[in-house]
Order: structure tokens, then sequence, then C-alpha cells
């Protein structure tokens, strides 16, 4: 579900606001001045992670939904009750509450794609200032080995550090079970680094002859030409 809404009569005696109508921006230029952008900002946005944002975005449209659809009753109301000598006065009314309801909930819009910046920027689910509790890196639709990993970050991440993941764990890890592997034993780290090595040695072997490929081909074109 996207977010939109509109409150406008057919009656109305002048035009929209102007951020409706405005020319200062386009699909290809952003302005604040243009409404339309807050509604494609927060639906772009959704996509970070619709299953957790798109009921915020939902909970909202509903609200806004209902107050129009109360506001039209209110309306339609005192135009009717003015009667037809005073047709043209009620509408004047009715024209100028339905362009400020416009105007306050386009502001509301622009507070909800800020308010969804705030709480779901990072991949986190941000809603206070702790460093763990206020973050909910397990609220995202990511596999959880994946989230809790430390190379990633997520699960040991402060405002005061690390800033990256942690690979050197696993380093030490594999450092760990060469070093109290028994003598004149097989372990599955002797078997893999001299395979590591290999494979290291053969990847150098074929850049260095590519490279030297590469090189030739350019000195005979004497111009740029595209990386394989």
């Amino acid at each position: 579900m996207v977010l939109r809404f509109c409150l406008f009569f057919a009656g109305a005696t002048e035009g929209a606001p102007k951020a409706w109508h405005s020319h200062d921006g386009s699909q290809s230029k952003f302005s604040y001045n243009v409404a339309w952008w807050p509604f494609q900002l927060i639906n772009q946005y959704s996509d970070l992670n619709f299953q957790l944002i798109n009921p915020v975005v939902q909970a909202k449209a509903h609200e806004i939904e209902g107050e129009a659809q109360s506001l039209v009753k209110v309306l339609q109301d005192e135009s009717f009750a003015a009667g037809d000598a005073a047709t043209a006065k009620a509408m004047k009314k009715v024209t100028a509450k339905a362009n400020a309801f416009a105007e306050a909930k386009l502001a509301a819009v622009w507070e909800l794609y800020y308010h969804i910046i705030v709480k779901y920027a990072r991949y986190a689910v941000t809603t206070d200032e702790r460093e763990v509790e206020g973050e909910d890196f397990l609220g995202q639709s990511y596999p959880a080995w994946w989230l809790t990993s430390p190379d990633v970050g997520f699960s040991s991440w402060t405002p005061t550090g690390p800033f990256i993941g942690t690979p050197e764990a696993q380093f030490s890890a594999f450092t760990a079970l060469a070093t109290v592997a028994p003598h004149g034993t097989f372990s599955g780290a002797f078997v893999a680094l001299p395979l590591l090595v290999a494979m290291l040695a053969f990847s150098h072997h074929v850049g260095m002859r590519r490279g030297r490929a590469q090189g030739l081909h350019a000195a005979s074109e004497d111009c740029y030409f595209a990386q394989p």
C-alpha cells in the first residue's frame, strides 16, 4: 500500500495550495515545494524493509483518510445548510477549509518521512539513544546468522566503536587451532593452509599473464580500454 490522499472539491472557488500544482520541481528535479515528493520518498524508502516499514505507512494513511472522510461530511453539511442563496459563500468556506486540511496533512507526511528515516536508518530500528536496547538489529529481514555475525558488526556496534565488523576474530581462531594441534597429526587447518597458498600462487600467475597481455594491448591502441 502506498501513501496517497486528496481532498479537493469540484466546486472549489480557488485552486489547490501551491505545492499541489507547483512547477518548482518534477520527477527529475527535487523540490520541497512539490507535494508529490514526500509521498514518493516514503514509498521508495519503504523498499529498504517493506515488511517492517509499510505497516507504519499504512497506519498514517488510514489516519489521514479517516480524517478526510470526516471532514468531507462536515463540509457538505455546512454547505447544504447554507441554502441555495448562500452557495457561493458556503463554497468559499469549504474551499478554504479543504485547502487548509491539504496543507496540514502535507506537513504531516513530511514529518512521517523524517520519522521513518530516523527510526529505520542504518538497517536498524532506533527508538532511543541507548546502545543496544534502542537498536533492534534483529528486526531486519536478513538471516539471523548474518545479523549476529561479528564480521557484519550489527551485534557489536556502539556509538564509540567498533564501526566495522571484526573479521580478525575468525583469523585468531584459525591461528589458535593451528597452535594447539598435536604434533604429528594433520588437522583441518594444516590441510587447508597449503591449498590456500597454492590457490593464491595460481591466481597471481594468471593475473600477471593477463596484466602483461593487457599492457601490450594498451600500448598498441594508445587509449583507454575497458577492464574485463
